[in-house]
């Protein structure tokens, strides 16, 4: 399907539900969906986030464009030094320009070039469920957070009756590049669990999008505007995901 069948899609789910046109056949290409799929930038910070985030060197694993690193910052939650680090290396330019003192990492999640024990906090939201191996995830969180540091992961919680405009393998999923969405508290839990690390938190609440989200995506699609991190900051209604919600879990690295 090209640009102006996305577009329509885009609009068009939350009316028609499972009816809405679907175009992923199987997870889309990475270098596409980092072209595509653009992380909007908001003051609004993840609730577990807002309340276990602190000042100091912080690694945003997966930081796409930048949005999770562009609301700490407002919230005056950075340090002296950030690492924005993303597979993609469009989106790790646009994470550095995102707040000050940002240093890009173009890397995977799972072999992170960063030493030991040298970072005072990890973020890694909406993006555990793209990697096919989370627990090596979970394992270079473990091994670059420093005694004491604070962690968190954010992910998807599928309810039994959730669909969005994406459709694959027989089914609906939130996001075309997922290969996993987590159904259950229990198994978000056992695939962040390390020896290394203490879950001290774990939430979960109502996944909400700016309808103007939705409505810059398909204007990015049909090439109306350019595909950039938009500030999507400034109110307006807001849309649920039917049978979704944001699961969050944060805690320390355990003392040496």
């Amino acid at each position: 399907m090209g640009p102006a069948g996305e577009a329509f899609a885009a609009l068009t789910a939350t009316i028609l539900g499972p009816r809405a046109p679907c175009y992923v056949h199987a997870p889309m290409d990475f270098a596409r969906y980092s072209r595509t799929h653009r992380h909007f930038r908001s003051e609004r910070l993840p609730p577990l986030l807002a309340r276990v985030a602190s000042p100091g060197v912080i690694a945003d694993i997966g930081a796409g464009d930048g949005s999770v690193l562009y609301a700490l910052s407002r919230h005056g939650r950075l340090g002296a030094k950030s690492y924005a680090i993303d597979a993609s290396p469009e989106r790790v330019a646009a994470a550095v320009d995102a707040a000050p003192h940002v240093l890009g990492v173009v890397a995977d999640a799972t072999s992170l070039p960063l030493e030991d024990k040298s970072v005072d906090g990890i973020v890694c939201s909406q993006v555990i469920e793209h990697v096919p191996d989370s627990n090596r995830v979970v394992a270079e969180i473990a091994r670059i957070l420093r005694p004491g540091g604070w962690w968190y992961v954010g992910s998807v919680l599928r309810g039994q009756y959730s669909w969005w405009i994406y459709r694959r393998d027989g089914r609906w999923w939130l996001d075309p590049t997922h290969v996993r969405e987590y159904s259950s508290e229990e198994e978000f839990r056992a695939a962040l669990a390390h020896p290394e690390l203490e879950l001290t938190t774990l939430t979960t609440s109502r996944f909400r999008f700016p309808l103007v989200e939705l409505a810059l995506r398909a204007a990015i699609a049909l090439r109306l505007v350019p595909p950039r991190a938009y500030r999507t900051d400034r109110g307006g209604p807001e849309l649920s995901p039917p049978g979704y919600r944001m699961i969050e879990a944060a805690g320390q690295r355990r003392a040496s």
